[in-house]
This record gives C-alpha cells, sequence and structure tokens, in this order.
C-alpha cells in the first residue's frame, strides 16, 4: 500500500490579477494542492496568511503599499512554519538578497513553466532552499557564503 502525499495550502499575493487568474487555474489542475485564497498586496497577504495559515504563499516582490519583501519577512515572523516562495519579474541582486534575508524559501522568476513552479513549491514544502536556475548563478556570483549556506540546506 502507497502513502497517499499531504495536500499543500496555498495562498497567492499579486497585485496583477490577470496573474492570479493564471496561477489559480494551473495551480487548481495539480494533485494535492488547495488554493486557500488570494490578496492583491503585501499587507492583504499577511492577514489571509495569519487567518488561513496556508503551508505555502506565493509572493510577488513588488506590489503596491507593503511590498512582497516586507510581506515576507512578517509573515516568517507569525508563522515561520509557512513556506514563502517568491514569484517575481524582479531579477536584481538587490531584490533577490533582500527576498532571501526576508526569509523566503524559493525565488522563482514569472514565466517559468509550471513544472518548475510545482518543483519550486514542493521543494519549498520540504523545508529545503530552491532558486530558479538563472537566480542561483547570479547568488553564487555575488554572495558566495549565501550560496554555500544554500546548498548545505539542500543536502540536507
Amino acid at each position: 500500500m502507497s502513502a497517499t502525499p499531504t495536500a499543500l495550502t496555498l495562498i497567492i499575493v499579486d497585485d496583477d490579477p490577470m496573474m492570479r487568474l493564471g496561477l489559480t487555474a494551473a495551480l487548481s489542475q495539480q494533485t494535492n494542492f488547495i488554493l486557500l485564497g488570494e490578496a492583491t498586496d503585501g499587507r492583504q497577504g499577511i492577514e489571509q496568511a495569519n487567518a488561513l495559515k496556508p503551508d505555502i504563499v506565493l509572493m510577488d516582490v513588488g506590489m503596491p503599499g507593503v511590498d512582497g519583501i516586507e510581506a515576507t519577512q512578517t509573515i516568517k515572523a507569525l508563522l515561520p512554519q509557512t513556506r514563502v516562495v517568491m514569484l517575481t519579474s524582479h531579477t536584481d541582486e538587490t531584490e533577490i538578497i533582500a527576498a532571501l534575508s526576508s526569509g523566503a524559501d524559493a525565488y522563482c522568476i514569472k514565466g517559468t513553466d509550471i513544472e518548475a513552479l510545482v518543483n519550486a513549491i514542493r521543494v519549498a514544502a520540504s523545508g529545503a532552499a530552491y532558486l530558479d536556475p538563472q537566480i542561483a548563478q547570479k547568488v553564487m556570483q555575488i554572495c558566495p557564503s549565501l550560496a554555500l549556506k544554500l546548498r548545505a540546506m539542500r543536502d540536507c
């Protein structure tokens, strides 16, 4: 008898309604993913995360009001077991380091295929770190000590 994987609960935090719609459609097709809610900015994301206590928060970086970096820091302080997967178009080193320093468990680029995003979600849910390959290359170049820490987390 094989064990059934535990369902992962998620919320989506993104100010772009088309992005939220696309993510909702794509993720609802995935086995063992349960979408609990959506938020249009970081403040709403914090409120939803605190109320719904999801396993995963898909978080954009650039949003009006409370941005994804500040929201991630707050969510991780309130709910340390909740994993945050950044899903953003921001590829600047400053945002990458700020997001990872705020507690993000994964960093993905918008436009990545759904299989890669699902993989990132599952890796983050397992407690390991995930970086989009393009982002991983930048991190290794700009911050070797962070790259070593991420590599050690992956090897656990």
